[in-house]
């Protein structure tokens, strides 16, 4: 049997995936030899392409589906049904949610996009994943999510908006046996989701894992005028001279934001992205494949909007920049359930793992499904380590500890921190963190200070691989605001010494 397929020319926008299938009926009992070749006929120069491993698979009707959908830069309290304060139109999430449940405090353990990501496909923590930095890839030494259900038969594709989490990037290529990112920089959620759409027919008939990342809500915000307007009067002008010079607590803005003089419009703008993105969701949820499908939303670090005089990014690790949405739909979900039960997103592969039927799959995290229903007060710790291992937090019962590790002193940062310096707060009464109680209770700071540094003494940090040194990218992720580690990723995270600090918690 033969299939043949005239491929367009390279200088194509889209170089499309093409699928051949081939019956086997006839075959059976038989060994079956695939023999792929690529010519070009026209001219007889060589040629390249991308080939995908042939498989072989009954087809069924029901193949089951899970999608998974990471919502860049998405704070958690950006949901309209979050009931968190935020006034912000999101009806297809928010039904979403309506008909599974929602995890109302679900924290990030990173709070920036490759180390988070990361932690959610292998299910563990920056902290031994050594991903610590968008310039530093996973090794294939882990197991990932993809590589698990692949290997149990399913078709892998993932679909990115950001260059930098593509394979070269992050590192989360294997596993899947497709996977579009842009050729430079970003893409809009559009562009990502017309490559789902074209795909989903090649996976009629196989188990599907889809993953769709949309990155609209980071820097710089450029939301279409008709979304911005829901959020800013369009007849007022938020960089007119006229207006005081904008109270940024001394903190900086970036560079995007650095003509405005009214912070509402960086508010409104960051909304506006949301609001646009929802919609552009709805027509991937209501798919007829992905309809009834195994479907998870999460965010993979949130954005500071102020919260300690930090505009616009999402340095740091407070809740503004750690607390993500989480829903999660379809087979074997509760329906129409709100969940105050702490959680991290890296227990999120193993959930999904648990509802497609692969409960014997070797793969670390809890079964969220199992805990939502739970007292929140016996949650454990959440642990979660801030970019370029900069500083650590604990965050339980109610309380937020950050133990920073070197001088805080950046253009951005309003408050400078000194190495080891601790801050605690009270999340059920700040949950933005405003007052810093350190002083005031110290034996609280001084427990969960104990628990973050053991946690800490057990890293492992054994699966950074080779930093990136693609310029291109390198400059790409400099325009978004990342900085270059100064130096190589180690796996020593925390070592104290005889400062004042470290003896204030030694005594």
């Amino acid at each position: 049997l033969e299939r043949r397929f005239v491929c367009r020319p390279a200088e194509a926008k889209v170089l499309p995936w093409r699928s051949a299938v081939i019956p086997l009926d006839a075959f059976a009992g038989q060994r079956v030899e695939v023999v792929f070749a690529v010519k070009d006929e026209r001219t007889g120069e060589r040629v390249a392409c991308a080939v995908a491993e042939p498989t072989v698979w009954v087809p069924a009707a029901d193949a089951p589906t899970v999608l998974l959908i990471t919502s860049d830069t998405h704070r958690g309290d950006h949901l309209g049904l979050s009931g968190r304060g935020v006034t912000i139109d999101t009806p297809i999430m928010d039904a979403l949610a309506q008909r599974g449940l929602y995890f109302e405090d679900c924290f990030s353990p990173a709070n920036s996009t490759n180390p988070s990501h990361v932690s959610l496909m292998t299910g563990t923590s920056p902290r031994d994943t050594g991903v610590m930095s968008n310039y530093m890839p996973v090794s294939d030494e882990p197991t990932t999510l993809a590589e698990v259900f692949r290997d149990q038969g399913w078709t892998t594709m993932a679909a990115l908006s950001s260059r930098h989490l593509g394979h070269t990037g992050s590192g989360l290529g294997q596993g899947f046996d497709r996977m579009a990112r842009p050729l430079s920089g970003q893409r809009p959620a559009a562009e990502t989701i017309a490559d789902v759409t074209r795909w989903l027919p090649d996976a009629d008939g196989r188990p599907l894992l889809l993953w769709l990342h949309v990155f609209d809500a980071h820097t710089p915000y450029e939301p279409p005028d008709d979304a911005t307007a829901r959020y800013y009067d369009p007849s007022q002008d938020p960089t007119d001279p006229s207006l005081p010079d904008p109270d940024t607590g001394s903190g900086g803005l970036p560079s995007f934001m650095r003509e405005i003089r009214d912070l509402d419009y960086g508010r409104a703008l960051y909304k506006a992205e949301l609001t646009h993105q929802d919609g552009l969701l709805g027509g991937i949820l209501d798919h007829p494949r992905l309809a009834s499908a195994i479907t998870a939303l999460v965010g993979d670090h949130g954005e500071a909007m102020g919260e300690h005089g930090i505009w616009f990014n999402h340095l740091g690790i407070y809740p503004a920049t750690l607390h993500v949405p989480l829903i999660l739909a379809g087979p074997g979900v509760p329906v129409g359930h709100r969940s105050a039960v702490p959680v991290l997103h890296t227990d999120l592969a193993r959930t999904l793992l648990d509802l497609a039927g692969l409960r014997d799959a070797v793969f670390p995290g809890r079964n969220l499904i199992a805990v939502s229903d739970t007292e929140p007060s016996a949650a454990p710790p959440r642990f979660a380590m801030e970019g370029y291992g900069i500083a650590a937090s604990a965050t339980h019962d109610g309380l937020h500890l950050i133990l920073n590790f070197i001088p805080r002193d950046l253009p951005l940062l309003r408050e400078r921190r000194a190495p080891h310096e601790v801050e605690l707060y009270d999340l059920r009464t700040d949950p933005h963190c405003e007052v810093n109680l350190v002083d005031e209770r110290p034996d609280d700071a001084r427990r969960l200070r104990s628990q973050l540094v053991t946690w800490l003494e057990q890293a492992t940090g054994a699966w950074a691989g080779t930093a990136n040194q693609d310029e291109e990218m390198l400059r790409e992720l400099q325009q978004l605001g990342y900085v270059a580690p100064e130096q190589e990723a180690s796996n020593v995270i925390w070592e104290p010494d005889d400062c004042a600090w470290c003896k204030r918690f030694d005594d």
